[in-house]
């Protein structure tokens, strides 16, 4: 009896425009944002796409399996503190997204990597 393989039946939820190039966002990405579909559908309106479109800066990090992700930092409002999204690009549209209240030296806590993008 031979048993088929089961596929990917996991979706592209969206294709967005990064100042580097088109990221596709999996359907299956939202449990990484959120445990809740509409917690996680609220987030990625209010912050990934943002972060992503016009993001603050992208880095290109090596990690020790030898392979290469984007970050995108996005702030949001800085004085002495603000509101940092940082999304993590992985492949095949794997997404993770970080929130958190951040001051100027913990934003340069992320910047690891190359630069590859930066708003004037």
């Amino acid at each position: 009896m031979q048993h088929e393989a089961p596929q990917n039946t996991d979706t592209v939820l969206a294709a967005i425009d990064t100042p580097v190039g088109s990221v596709q966002i999996l359907n299956s990405s939202l449990a990484n944002i959120a445990q809740d579909r509409s917690v996680a559908k609220e987030r990625f309106a209010n912050f990934l796409t943002p972060t992503l479109e016009q993001p603050t800066e992208i880095w290109e990090a090596e990690y020790d399996d030898g392979s290469y992700r984007q970050h995108f930092i996005k702030v949001f409002g800085m004085d002495d503190l603000g509101i940092v999204a940082f999304v993590v690009v992985q492949a095949a549209g794997h997404v993770l997204l970080d929130m958190d209240a951040k001051t100027r030296a913990e934003l340069n806590d992320l910047r690891v990597g190359k630069l590859l993008y930066q708003e004037a």
